[in-house]
């Protein structure tokens, strides 16, 4: 499309007189597409690196709770009176 931005990913091939370019456009949505390299012009600009995506930081699993034995000496036995 007409003043929209976009980036070369194939090409060139020579065809019916022309030469083409495969270009993904930067529209909403995005285009690909072959344009004749006569009605593009190269833009000065220079993409912007993508920041990169932090790496999640790993959340170590619940432990199940700790079962801990009562001493015999501290053991009440019922009282069965």
């Amino acid at each position: 499309p007409l003043g929209t931005s976009g980036t070369i990913i194939s090409g060139p091939i020579s065809a019916s007189g022309f030469t083409w370019y495969q270009v993904s456009y930067t529209s909403t949505p995005v285009l690909n597409g072959w344009s004749a390299s006569e009605f593009l012009v190269k833009s000065s600009s220079v993409s912007p690196t993508p920041t990169p995506t932090p790496t999640p930081t790993p959340v170590p699993p619940i432990q199940p709770p700790t079962t801990h034995s009562i001493p015999e000496s501290m053991r009440t036995t019922p009282d069965t009176t």
